[in-house]
């Protein structure tokens, strides 16, 4: 359960109900509560923090991970896909967030879990051409979809889109810093990386 995904909340409510919230690597956070407090403690955190929480738990990472196909058209080893999963993080997002905006640095890889994300582009600020002002909607993300990733392997600097919640969403995020190396470290992950990247 990470602080993000809990939208930093639950760290206040926590103590006052005998649970725990640890830190761990990788800015992570980890509850420690009995089966018994664990339901006083989701009535003490924001509404969006108890959602997530629920979504986490429901959320088996390594099923979702081989759901994206170029994770499982590299037929990682069991060992190899937990320690993917140990990359990601959760983050639960409100309706109508920006995920990421058009002009943003390059910083994550995401996977909707579950929620609609669209893909606006501002297309003056792209071209440079003038004219209206405004984004146009030029696609949509859903369960099982990523987004996010060919900006990385292709190395550039800034997102050419942005990325706004249509619902309440959660997503997996994996940082560049971290899935660079495993990429190179796994070269059957990264040789179908590129393949679905061409089609």
């Amino acid at each position: 359960f990470t602080r993000r995904a809990g939208l930093g909340l639950s760290a206040e409510a926590s103590s006052g109900v005998g649970s725990r919230l640890i830190a761990t690597k990788r800015a992570s956070v980890l509850l420690v509560t009995s089966p018994e407090r664990l339901s006083e403690f989701l009535d003490m955190v924001s509404s969006e923090g108890r959602e997530g929480f629920r979504d986490i738990c429901l959320t088996n990472i390594a099923m979702r991970l081989h759901a994206v196909p170029f994770i499982a058209e590299a037929q990682l080893k069991p060992a190899q896909g937990r320690a993917l999963g140990d990359l990601c993080s959760y983050l639960a997002v409100p309706e109508g967030t920006y995920i990421f905006e058009q002009g943003d640095f390059v910083q994550n890889f995401y996977i909707v879990l579950q929620g609609v994300v669209q893909v606006v582009i501002n297309e003056h600020e792209l071209t440079g051409r003038s004219g209206a002002d405004e984004e146009v909607l030029a696609g949509v993300r859903r369960s099982g979809e990523t987004f996010g990733l060919a900006a990385i392997v292709y190395g550039a600097r800034t997102r050419k889109y942005g990325m706004v919640t249509t619902e309440r969403s959660l997503l997996l995020v994996i940082s560049k810093e971290v899935l660079v190396p495993f990429l190179a470290a796994h070269p059957s992950l990264n040789e179908s990386l590129m393949v679905s990247t061409k089609r």
